[in-house]
C-alpha cells in the first residue's frame, strides 16, 4: 500500500520554505539575502543549474520567478534549513526589492477585455446573430462560478533525497513522466539518474496533473545544491493563497424562441479569468465549446469562449474539464426559459431535445429525448415533483407580508459527465496495458497508476473472468518515464476496457499456448469523424446522462436554507460494483452541495477562507437511482457536479417567488443571480 508523502522520513531530513513575490505585477531588483545560519541555505532562479521553467502543453512555468513577477506570492527562491522555525524567523529578514508596474504606464482595467487574452475560440452555424437581432422573444441569462479549491486528503507535499549522481524524487502525482522530465531539466541531469516514487494520491481528481511538477522541480533544485534530502510542503495558509484554483468563469446566454417556444437561436458567451498562469486552459476551453450544447436541439448556435490573464495566481482544471460549468450554466439558463414561459420544466426540455440516436446511449438505439424521459421520469415520480412544483408555485405567488412559515421551493436539471480523456489523447498521449499470466498461475497486471479501489474492483473482476483467486493478481506499476497521464477519465473508462480487452484474449489462449502468456492491448485513437454530428459525439470518449431534482426550504426570519431531499437519476452503462456507484454518487452529491455556496476567496486581502463543506447534520436525504443500459462503463465520479448546481438554484428562484418587500435577501443568496447587462466584447474593441 502507497504512503502519503507526509509518511515518509529521512534521517537528517532539511525543511524548506518558499520566499514570494510582495507585488501582483511588476520587475524584481534584487533579493537582500540576510545573513543565513549554519546549516541554511538559498537559491533562487539564477542558481538553477538547468532550464528555471517547466512545459505544460507549450505554457511555461517559471520555477523561481524574476525578473518578470507576475502575481503576488509567485515564488522567488526557495530557504533550506534542518530547522522549521529558524526557516520561519530567517524568511522574515529577507528584503525583496521590486518594482511594481508604474500607474502612469499602466491603466487601470475597466473590465476583463483590458485583460491580455490567454486563449480565444469560437464557434457558429446557421447564423445565430442575425435570428438573434430580429426576435420578438428574446431571454436572457448569466451565470458566475466563483474561484474554489480541492479538497485534497494531503496539503501538497514533495521530497527529494539526493545520492551519488541520482536523485530520489517523492510526490503524488497523476502524471509521473512529467514529474522527471521536469526535475531532469531543471538540473540539467539525464532522467536514467532520477527515481520518482509515486505515493498515495487520495483524491487526485485531476488536480495533481502539473503543480506536483513544479513544486519537484523547486524541492528538486535546493536537495542537489545542498547535498541534503529536502522537504517542501505548503502550509494551510500558503495553500489557500498560493496554490492554483479554479478560475472565475462567467457564462452568459441570449435564446431566440419561436412562437411555439421553441428555440431558435442562442449564443453562448463563457469569460474566464484564468489567472497568472493557467496550462491547460486551452484544453479546457474546447471541452466546454464542445459540451455548450448538451443534447439541446438547438437550430443556429454561436458560442464565444475567452480566456484573460490576470494577476490572481494559478488556475487548473480540477475535476471535469470545464463541462460541469456549462451545464449547469445551461441548466440555469432552460429553467429561467421556462419560468418565463410558464411551462413544465421536464416537458420543454423534452420538446427541445435530439430526438435522432446517439453514439453513446445503448448502442446508438436511443436518442437523448427518450433516455432523459426515462431519467426525468424517475426522479420527478419519486420526488413528487409535478404536485410539489405547480403547489409551490401557487403558494409563493400567494405570499402575504411577514409570512412566518416556512418558504419552499423545487428545480430540477439535467446534463451529462462528460469524459474529457480525449483532449488528452488529442494531445499525442497513449495508454497501454499489460497482462501476464505464468507458469504458477500468478496474474501480473502492468498498467498507469490507478487508485486502489480501483485495482481492488478490477482483481474481483479478473478473478472471475479467470477463474482464480483474487490474491494471485498482482498490480505494477509502469516505470515512471512510460507512464501516461492517468486522468479520472482514463482510470474510469480506457483501463478496464484494455484490461477486459487482455483478459479475453488470455481466456482464448489459456489452454492452448504454454505458459508463461503475455498480453498487450493498446488504446487506438478513433477514426476522424465524416460528419459534423459524428464529430461532435467524438468531442468525448462518453457522456453519462443524468438528471436530478433538489428540495429546498427556507426560513424567512434567519434566511436559513435547508436541503430537504435531492433525486438523482442515471445511466452509468455497465458497473463493476454497484455498491462502489453508488457510495461515489453520494459522495459526489454532498460535494456539489458544498460548492452551491462556494469558498469565496478573498483575493485582495488574502484572507484564508474556511471550506464551505456541508455539515453532517445537514446531509439532506439523498435518492440515487441507476437505470440500465446497455453501455460500456460511462463514470459517475463528479455526475452530480454538472446539475446540482442548476437544479439548487432553479429550486431558491422559487423559493424567492413574490418576495418583493417581503425579505431582505442575503447577497450570498443571490450571487448567481442574473445580471440583466449583457457582458460581451463590443466590435469596435480589440
Amino acid at each position: 500500500m502507497k504512503k502519503f508523502v507526509s509518511d515518509i522520513h529521512f534521517e537528517n531530513e532539511y525543511f524548506s520554505l518558499l520566499i514570494r513575490s510582495p507585488i501582483a505585477e511588476g520587475v524584481l531588483l534584487g533579493i537582500d539575502v540576510p545573513e543565513l545560519p549554519e546549516n541554511c541555505f538559498f537559491y533562487s532562479a539564477k542558481d538553477v543549474p538547468g532550464i528555471n521553467k517547466i512545459e505544460v502543453f507549450g505554457s511555461s512555468i517559471p520555477i523561481f520567478a524574476g525578473p518578470e513577477l507576475n502575481y503576488k506570492g509567485e515564488s522567488i527562491g526557495i530557504l533550506v534549513g534542518n530547522n522549521l522555525k529558524t526557516l520561519y524567523d530567517v524568511s522574515k529578514q529577507f528584503v525583496i526589492r521590486a518594482q511594481s508596474t508604474p500607474t502612469e504606464e499602466f491603466e487601470k482595467p475597466i473590465d476583463f477585455f483590458d485583460y491580455p487574452k490567454f486563449a480565444h475560440e469560437s464557434r457558429s452555424y446557421n447564423n445565430a446573430d442575425g435570428i438573434l437581432d430580429s426576435a420578438d422573444t428574446i431571454i436572457y441569462s448569466s451565470t458566475v462560478f466563483e474561484p474554489q479549491y480541492h479538497y485534497f486528503a494531503e496539503l501538497p507535499i514533495v521530497k527529494a533525497c539526493p545520492g551519488n549522481k541520482t536523485l530520489s524524487v517523492y510526490a503524488s502525482s497523476q502524471w509521473a513522466a512529467h514529474v522527471k522530465k521536469s526535475v531532469s531539466e531543471a538540473l540539467k541531469m539525464p532522467e536514467k539518474n532520477i527515481d520518482f516514487f509515486s505515493q498515495a494520491e487520495g483524491e487526485a481528481l485531476d488536480g495533481k496533473i502539473w503543480f506536483p511538477s513544479l513544486m519537484a522541480a523547486q524541492v528538486a533544485v535546493a536537495a542537489w545544491l545542498s547535498g541534503k534530502p529536502v522537504s517542501l510542503g505548503l502550509s494551510l495558509k500558503e495553500y489557500y493563497a498560493f496554490a492554483p484554483k479554479t478560475p472565475k468563469i462567467i457564462i452568459q446566454h441570449k435564446t431566440a424562441l419561436s412562437k411555439n417556444n421553441e428555440i431558435e437561436a442562442m449564443r453562448t458567451f463563457i469569460l474566464i479569468e484564468a489567472g497568472a498562469y493557467s496550462p491547460l486552459i486551452k484544453i479546457m476551453i474546447s471541452q466546454m465549446l464542445a459540451a455548450a450544447n448538451a443534447d439541446y436541439f438547438i437550430p443556429a448556435h454561436t458560442i464565444e469562449a475567452i480566456a484573460v490573464k490576470s494577476n490572481d495566481g494559478m488556475t487548473d482544471i480540477f475535476n471535469g474539464w470545464g463541462g460541469a460549468y456549462v451545464n449547469n450554466a445551461l441548466e440555469k439558463h432552460i429553467n429561467e426559459i421556462c419560468s418565463q414561459l410558464n411551462v413544465m420544466p421536464d416537458e420543454w426540455r423534452l420538446k427541445n431535445m435530439q430526438h435522432a440516436a446517439v453514439k453513446q446511449y445503448q448502442n446508438a438505439k436511443a436518442s437523448a429525448a427518450s433516455v432523459f424521459s426515462d431519467l426525468l421520469k424517475t426522479v420527478c415520480q419519486n420526488s413528487d415533483f409535478y404536485r410539489k412544483y405547480n403547489v409551490y408555485n401557487f403558494l409563493n405567488s400567494k405570499r402575504e407580508k411577514r409570512d412566518p412559515h416556512a418558504w419552499r421551493g423545487t428545480g430540477i436539471a439535467i446534463g451529462f459527465q462528460y469524459n474529457g480523456v480525449q483532449a488528452i489523447i488529442d494531445e499525442g498521449f497513449t495508454y497501454a496495458v499489460e497482462i501476464t499470466l505464468d507458469t504458477n498461475s500468478k496474474i501480473y497486471v502492468k498498467t498507469d497508476t490507478i487508485s486502489e479501489t480501483m485495482q481492488k474492483i478490477l482483481k474481483k473482476d479478473i478473478a472471475k473472468k479467470l477463474s482464480v483467486e483474487e490474491n494471485t493478481i498482482v498490480f505494477e506499476e509502469k516505470e515512471a518515464s512510460a507512464a501516461s497521464l492517468m486522468t479520472a477519465s482514463a482510470e474510469i473508462i480506457i483501463i478496464p476496457d484494455l484490461i477486459d480487452k487482455c483478459v479475453k484474449t488470455i481466456q482464448g489462449q489459456r489452454f492452448r499456448k504454454p505458459l508463461p502468456i503475455t498480453v498487450q492491448k493498446r488504446y487506438r485513437k478513433p477514426r476522424r469523424a465524416k460528419t459534423k454530428d459524428q464529430a461532435k459525439d467524438e468531442s468525448f470518449l462518453s457522456k453519462t446522462p443524468a438528471a436530478c431534482a433538489i428540495e429546498l426550504e427556507m426560513d424567512p426570519v434567519c434566511q436559513d436554507i435547508q436541503v430537504k431531499g435531492v433525486w438523482l437519476a442515471c445511466m452509468p452503462g455497465a458497473l463493476y460494483s454497484k455498491r462502489a456507484a453508488l457510495t461515489e454518487i453520494h459522495k459526489n452529491i454532498i460535494t456539489a452541495l458544498s460548492k452551491v455556496n462556494s469558498e469565496i476567496i478573498r483575493k485582495k486581502t488574502g484572507v484564508m477562507q474556511n471550506n464551505s463543506i456541508i455539515n453532517a447534520k445537514d446531509i439532506p436525504p439523498i435518492h440515487i437511482y441507476l437505470l440500465e443500459s446497455q453501455s460500456k462503463p460511462l463514470g459517475t465520479n463528479m455526475i452530480a457536479e454538472g446539475i446540482i448546481h442548476a437544479a439548487y438554484l432553479s429550486a431558491l428562484s422559487q423559493v424567492l417567488i413574490n418576495t418583493e418587500n417581503h425579505l431582505i435577501i442575503a447577497p450570498s443568496l443571490t450571487s448567481n443571480a442574473d445580471n440583466n447587462e449583457p457582458l460581451e466584447e463590443t466590435e469596435n474593441e480589440n
